[in-house]
C-alpha cells in the first residue's frame, strides 16, 4: 500500500486509499487524495468518480502528492531515518 501511494503521488496523480493504519502519514485527505474507510466499496466508487468528475481537483491534489514526495519523502530521507533508527546517526 505505502509504496503503491508513493509511486502514484511521485507521478503527480491523486491517491484514493482506505484508512488503514499508518496510510495518513503519507495520504493527506482533501490534500494529496482521498482517505476512505476500509470495506466501504461505495466510498472508494465515490471518491474515484469525485476526481473523474472533476479533472481540475484531481490535478492539483496529483501536484500537492508530488510536492510531498520531493520534499519528505526522498530516498536520502529515508535512510537518514533509518540510520537514525538503528542507532547510527
Amino acid at each position: 500500500g505505502m509504496t503503491v501511494a508513493l509511486e502514484a503521488m511521485a507521478t503527480g496523480r491523486p491517491v484514493v486509499i482506505t484508512d488503514s493504519p499508518g496510510m495518513d502519514d503519507y495520504v493527506q485527505d482533501g490534500v494529496t487524495g482521498a482517505v476512505v474507510p476500509s470495506g466501504d466499496d461505495a466510498a472508494v466508487a465515490a471518491a474515484v468518480s469525485r476526481y473523474l468528475d472533476d479533472p481540475a481537483l484531481a490535478a492539483e491534489h496529483g501536484r500537492n502528492g508530488r510536492r510531498l514526495v520531493e520534499s519528505t519523502f526522498t530516498t536520502a530521507r529515508m535512510c537518514a531515518d533509518l540510520a537514525t533508527i538503528l542507532g547510527l546517526r
